[in-house]
């Protein structure tokens, strides 16, 4: 893992335990003035201090956006992987009930951080395919007793194009796996790597009213190409 993304981890882990710190802060406070005023458990609601619940729920929150912004910093280096929060639970403490505590082990965080960068274009090349075979027509995964079933590249190749289905109509297509799906085109066409890749801008494509999308490349060998890497790479339901 790079040095820089390191110093961003470690500046998030001192500014939340400065946070973790004030639980401890107040929980003094709670106890100073319960014996200097001489409150029992029943008067505690009488404890200006009280209300560490609500310190929790707020560092809770806090828990979670630090989890964000550590998703949201590797996404600025590799924007084609997807993780999300549950990626990092077994770095957050659990109390004996499995839920989730509020103590960060951000160790684990860098040691995770590092294998999804190790493996960052094994992740992005799974990404990419699985949101671009959301564009294969739909007609194409069902057998007759719509049960899932894999298409074959030749159904969906015609001549030098691909033929599938955006989903939307062609006023409002749906973009976002779209874009997925010309990003593999450069992974597979231009060499790219799959966790950088960028939108093949050399392809043209064409929607339809009924949702069909057609993908125009130079010629059919390319076509086939991209289509083939969809066809091996497509996983059971």
């Amino acid at each position: 893992m790079s040095e820089n993304f390191l110093e961003k981890v470690k500046f998030l882990e001192l500014r939340y335990n400065k946070f973790l710190s004030f639980i401890n802060i107040q929980e003094q406070a709670i106890a100073d003035y319960s014996n200097y005023f001489g409150l029992d458990e029943e008067d505690r609601y009488e404890n200006p201090f009280y209300e560490s619940y609500k310190t929790e729920d707020l560092i809770k929150n806090i828990r979670d956006n630090i989890i964000s912004t550590v998703i949201r910093i590797f996404n600025k280096k590799y924007p084609n992987v997807y993780l999300c929060s549950k990626d990092f639970e077994e770095c957050v403490s659990k109390d004996k009930h499995g839920n989730l505590e509020l103590e960060i082990d951000f160790n684990k965080i860098n040691l995770k951080i590092d294998d999804f960068e190790k493996r960052s274009d094994e992740f992005a090349l799974k990404n990419l395919v699985k949101h671009s075979i959301k564009l294969i027509p739909y007609k194409l995964l069902k057998d007759e007793n719509w049960k899932y079933r894999k298409f074959k590249k030749e159904e969906i190749v015609k001549n030098n194009k691909l033929i599938l289905y955006s989903g939307w109509s062609y006023s409002s297509p749906n973009t976002e796996h779209t874009s997925y799906l010309l990003k593999l085109i450069s992974v597979v066409l231009d060499n790219a790597k799959p966790s950088i890749a960028e939108e093949n801008k050399a392809v043209h494509f064409k929607y339809y009213k009924n949702g069909r999308m057609d993908i125009t490349f130079e010629d059919s060998k390319k076509a086939e190409l991209v289509a083939e890497l969809l066809e091996k790479n497509q996983e059971e339901e």
